[in-house]
């Protein structure tokens, strides 16, 4: 569904101002993406009194009401006959809107009369009566109404949400409650709620995470997993001054007050690079579970399909899928599968089409959407990907220093139960290897003692190690093309630069003016 105003409503008094405008200017037919029909009708009921305006609402299971009473009629054809006869007898004095909630399932049938009553209504009816259909917001309009408008109903807001929780079985964690329930529509609030009444006799902060666990991940499409890591980012050893970069990010996202205040952008997101096996899909994961926010995964390399048009509307989906859901963090992972540079000539400008609508999500969007994508090559990606104002900062993420690697070790020891103090020559041995090396190294060696049924020791992890020929030393030439790369172009997740890449120093490099080596 293509949106004729702003690509994101912020809120309930911008969508009354956006229907105002509409019916005032006696558009014949709008289309209101939302399946909250008690909630949608409620704000057509009051944008259409500030505008004097009569309301009839035609219901497919009870027919058409007037002034709260039934009648009869529940013909959908029938109906659009009423409709179409009233406005041939209307003035400019006195408007109708007709309200036809979930009316859209019959557009879906493609049902030849209804199209063409509806058709000849916008066609032969202009500047008189309104007519409001809603649907689900994924929905595309038949072709015969590509000029129809259409508006997305927003979701419930802080203040809305606080008005639901107005009790004193809310007062614990409210503020993280609150939180919790953005981005759910307000009959799916209303659920967790009396669900979480049920189980546990209050409105319980744990319960109502649990809960929207449960719903969240049914938002998702063939192009977009949604999960709630458990990782934060005590997990990740190092990288103490994206840590604090993140830390700064975080308050300003959650605050949308003080933005206003200083008349800031909201957070747009970062792009990681690095060499692989450094920690880029985990600092994604890690972000969303220190923010307690749902992890929309997107693979982009999912997204192109053979039918016509089809690609563009997978992307599309997916991005309308984030909105919903915000705020929440967008994981676009590994973006050279599909956005990398290819010859519009042989694939029908889809990648172009596909391209230009995610820059335009990533620039244009004011939905409380961060997106952490990674990119293991920022060469193959198209120039206007990586120019300022597509991401707040693009970082890049080398192999450990010495510091790094041992608070990888302190991460993960524990992690895999190894009761073992780090020492020096453990971390120095283990120069040139990525996170992902050490960690398999450490889970090789758990795996020998588990089977030789005795403790595990540090020399243990060190044999392991030397099995394993790291990226560093197997691909050289990749490696050293890729740190050259992101080193030139990206911020350090650390302070300064890691020069070293394997025993024996086998790349080194040159720090930018003001850095440090």
């Amino acid at each position: 569904m293509e949106t004729c105003f702003k690509e994101e409503l912020t809120g309930i008094a911008l969508f009354r101002e956006q229907l105002t405008e509409l019916i005032r200017a006696r558009t014949p037919l709008i289309y209101l993406g939302t399946i909250e029909v008690k909630r949608s009708l409620e704000e057509i009921r009051i944008v259409s009194s500030e505008v004097r305006a009569d309301l009839q609402i035609f219901n497919l299971a009870s027919g058409l009401l007037t002034a709260g009473r039934e009648k009869t009629n529940t013909d959908p054809i029938g109906v659009l006959d009423i409709i179409l006869n009233h406005a041939r007898k209307s003035t400019l004095e006195k408007q109708t809107v007709w309200a036809l909630p979930l009316f859209r399932l019959l557009l879906r049938q493609s049902e030849a009369l209804i199209l063409s009553k509806l058709r000849d209504f916008i066609e032969f009816n202009k500047f008189m009566d309104t007519v409001i259909i809603t649907g689900s917001s994924n929905f595309t309009l038949p072709p015969e109404f590509s000029d129809v408008p259409a508006i997305d109903f927003p979701m419930p807001n802080r203040q809305e949400i606080r008005a639901l929780l107005d009790c004193s079985l809310a007062e614990k964690n409210k503020d993280r409650i609150e939180k919790a329930f953005l981005g759910l529509e307000r009959h799916e609030i209303e659920n967790l709620i009396a669900r979480s009444l049920v189980r546990k006799g209050g409105i319980e902060l744990e319960t109502i995470e649990s809960l929207r666990e449960e719903l969240l991940p049914k938002r998702a499409n063939d192009c977009l997993e949604i999960n709630f890591p458990k990782e934060s980012l005590d997990q990740v050893g190092g990288m103490e001054t994206f840590k604090q970069w993140l830390e700064q990010r975080k308050s300003a996202f959650f605050d949308a007050a003080a933005l206003q205040q200083w008349n800031l952008p909201p957070p747009k997101g970062i792009l990681l690079t690095g060499v692989p096996g450094c920690g880029k899909s985990l600092v994604c994961k890690a972000i969303a579970g220190s923010w307690g926010l749902p992890l929309l995964h997107l693979d982009p390399s999912r997204i192109y399909s053979s039918s016509l048009g089809a690609s563009e509307k997978n992307l599309y989906d997916s991005l309308q899928v984030a909105r919903s859901v915000s705020p929440c963090i967008l994981w676009g992972d590994e973006l050279e599968k599909g956005f990398s540079p290819t010859d519009s000539q042989t694939d029908g400008g889809i990648s172009r089409r596909v391209l230009g609508a995610f820059l335009h999500f990533l620039q244009e969007r004011s939905s409380p959407v961060f997106v952490a994508a990674t990119s293991n090559d920022l060469s193959s990606l198209p120039p206007e990907m990586l120019r300022k104002g597509r991401w707040d900062e693009i970082f890049f993420i080398d192999l450990p220093s010495t510091k790094e690697r041992q608070s990888i070790f302190k991460a993960l020891l524990p992690k895999y139960r190894c009761p073992l103090e780090v020492d020096d020559d453990l971390v120095s041995f283990a120069e040139g290897y990525s996170g992902a090396e050490i960690e398999q190294a450490i889970i090789a060696a758990a795996y020998d003692a588990l089977f030789r049924k005795s403790a595990i020791h540090l020399f243990d992890i060190k044999r392991t190690l030397r099995a394993i020929i790291p990226l560093s030393v197997s691909m050289k030439e990749r490696i050293e093309n890729i740190r050259i790369w992101g080193h030139a172009i990206a911020r350090p997740v650390t302070h300064g630069r890691n020069l070293t890449a394997h025993a024996g120093n086998v790349l080194s490099f040159t720090p930018r003016v003001g850095e440090s080596a």
